[in-house]
């Protein structure tokens, strides 16, 4: 039997392996950091039950009490995990232990017979056309980081994209021309070209003339959004900007950057998108996901009843 040190040591060659494999296969660099941060919590977990110096100990019961620890966490705030992190950490677990089993380190997967906790399901808030423009009007464009936030949120909501994807925008992927985005670091490796837009265009053309350079510290630095001291920006850096400029605008709903691509979707689909060029553009595989996205509020729907069911209209002559 290995010592505590020894199995420990040789945990994260094996995940270090694991990692350069997700690579390898084509997963994008912010998924793996994510798959890192997840599975880092489970092996801690791990360090911490002096009964486990071998993988073949790592058992279902095993998992089952990392997953009743889950439930039952509590930050230094007093805040528990939410489901849909709960279910991101088991899932991320799962894939690992495949690997695992996969590649002949173990004999068999003890993660298989998981249950996973159910994903909550709740309709997600979508702002309202006015509610975009009071947040692009909340940007003083006249400072140099003010007129890149403004270009952000212009390309966000124009194209719809994903907040990782527009901090993996390089130089390279922007096509003013043809006023056009190619996005290779896709969700499961995939790219796609998306319209960017006029308005949007115009934004991110000053940008990057103007703007931009001021933000340069490192020439070999290609993302296209900067930091103030020239770093390329993170998915926190503009979930804390689009925070900054809600308080500033006085919206009362929740808004994240995901909130711009929800209503890039929502607003398409009401102004007579067909439901499939919003897939395209959202890079969903299944149409099915992308309903998702664009579920309205039943108060839009029964508006849309009232106006165009045959019975409502036939209840106005009576």
């Amino acid at each position: 039997m290995e010592s505590l040190e020894t199995f420990h040591h040789k945990l994260e060659v094996i995940l270090e392996q694991y990692y350069e494999w997700l690579k390898v296969h084509g997963y994008r660099v912010q998924t793996v950091r994510g798959y890192r941060k997840c599975l880092k919590k489970f092996f801690q977990y791990i360090k911490e039950q002096d009964s486990i110096s071998m993988l073949e100990h790592i058992t279902p019961k095993v998992i089952y009490a990392f997953q009743a620890d889950l439930f039952h966490h509590e930050d230094e705030e007093g805040n528990r995990f939410s489901m849909s992190t709960q279910l991101g950490i088991l899932s991320t677990l799962r894939g690992f232990f495949k690997y695992l089993y996969d590649t002949e380190r173990l004999a068999y997967d003890p993660s298989s017979t998981i249950k996973m906790p159910k994903r909550p399901h709740h309709l997600p808030y979508v702002p309202s056309l006015e509610e975009i423009a009071k947040l692009l009007s909340a940007v003083d464009t006249s400072t140099t980081l003010g007129f890149r936030d403004r270009a952000i949120m212009e390309v966000l909501y124009a194209t719809g994209i994903r907040a990782g994807e527009l901090c993996a925008l390089c130089q390279y992927d922007v096509d003013l021309n043809q006023n056009q985005l190619s996005i290779r670091e896709g969700k499961g490796g995939k790219e796609r070209l998306v319209p960017l837009g006029e308005i949007a265009s115009r934004y991110l053309q000053e940008y990057l003339v103007v703007v931009r350079p001021e933000l340069v510290h490192d020439q070999s630095i290609d993302e296209v959004f900067l930091s103030r001291h020239g770093r390329a920006l993170l998915k926190t850096d503009m979930s804390q900007m689009i925070r900054k400029y809600r308080d500033l605008a006085q919206i009362e709903g929740q808004l994240t950057p995901h909130s711009l691509r929800h209503a890039c979707a929502s607003h398409l689909l009401k102004a007579g998108c067909d439901i499939r060029y919003i897939q395209q553009l959202l890079g969903h595989a299944s149409l099915s996901t992308t309903q998702h996205y664009t579920k309205v509020e039943i108060s839009d729907l029964k508006t849309v009843h009232a106006r165009c069911h045959p019975r409502e209209r036939l209840a106005d002559e009576l």
